[in-house]
């Protein structure tokens, strides 16, 4: 089995260890391979995101890594760009992975994997309680963010279902929000 994983946070943005804590792990269990995905800085200034000051120390620690650890793994430097992204040259990473981690109303952003009272906030609010409408605006969004940006990898597509595991939300099996996800997908793959 192949064992690698190239989605992967550390203290330069929402994850709870160093890079090098990470190697070490990955080592411990076998991978052959490790792809760091910082996220990218936003224009909606979110917390979870590096900070546009500390890409450079991002970059550098992972060459750094890169060179110690020659020979037992091998290790990537990629990003997690969202939407919204800003202050990073994708050109600079081994790999894009393109993501949508909030909703956008005019100036007002919601985090769509926050908490499910927060999705469901923006949903009453901006959606008038439809979350076919919100899922409307969600997918139609990410998929043209994917379209324009063409990253390598497309992570949670369907990030928006994460609170919905009981349905109380939406229903997943409902045609017309199947078709939503359907076309989104279906446009991003002709891209």
């Amino acid at each position: 089995m192949l064992r690698t994983n190239c989605h992967t946070h550390t203290l330069f943005c929402d994850g709870k260890n160093t890079p090098e804590d990470m190697v070490k792990a990955a080592l411990s269990r076998g991978f052959s391979c490790l792809g760091f995905s910082v996220h990218a800085p936003m224009t909606s200034g979110c917390s979870w995101t590096i900070r546009p000051e500390n890409l450079a120390a991002y970059l550098k620690e992972i060459r750094r890594l890169q060179n110690e650890y020659e020979g037992q793994i091998e290790i990537l430097n990629g990003i997690e760009l969202d939407r919204l992204f800003c202050d990073a040259e994708p050109s600079a990473f081994s790999y894009v992975i393109g993501a949508m981690h909030q909703i956008s109303c005019d100036d007002r952003h919601y985090d769509v994997d926050y908490t499910a009272a927060h999705l469901q906030h923006c949903c009453d609010l901006e959606f008038g309680g439809d979350f076919l409408r919100l899922a409307a605006r969600y997918y139609e969004d990410y998929a043209a963010f994917l379209c324009s940006q063409k990253p390598q990898i497309a992570a949670h597509f369907d990030l928006i279902e994460k609170f919905n595991e009981d349905g109380a939300m939406f229903d997943h099996d409902d045609p017309r929000y199947q078709t939503l996800a359907k076309d989104a997908a279906d446009r991003v793959l002709d891209a």
